[in-house]
């Protein structure tokens, strides 16, 4: 009878412990994704600010090409290029 009640407790004291495991991992899981949205809608946010950029330099170029002089138009470019050159990108 004793040797049936250490089993007994004993699988009672593995599946609270199991029970425990796989909530401790569901937490880690769910804060993994939390950080994952996190971060892809920083890139969403940041997608949309290039395209809002982009957007702009090209109705500036559009406007030097009906006010402006070809070298009105490299000077822009080069000064668009020698931006890119500068900033860092950063991947994740």
């Amino acid at each position: 009878m004793v040797v049936f009640s250490n089993f007994f407790l004993f699988d009672i004291l593995s599946a609270k412990y199991e029970e425990k495991l796989n909530l401790e991992r569901q937490a880690q899981e769910k804060e993994y994704y939390f950080t994952q949205c996190q971060l892809m809608q920083e890139s969403t946010e940041q997608v949309k600010a290039v395209r809002h950029d982009i957007k702009n330099h090209l109705a500036t170029l559009k406007g030097f090409t009906t006010n402006g002089t070809i070298e009105d138009i490299k000077g822009y470019l080069d000064s668009l290029v020698n931006d890119i050159e500068k900033s860092e990108v950063s991947v994740y």
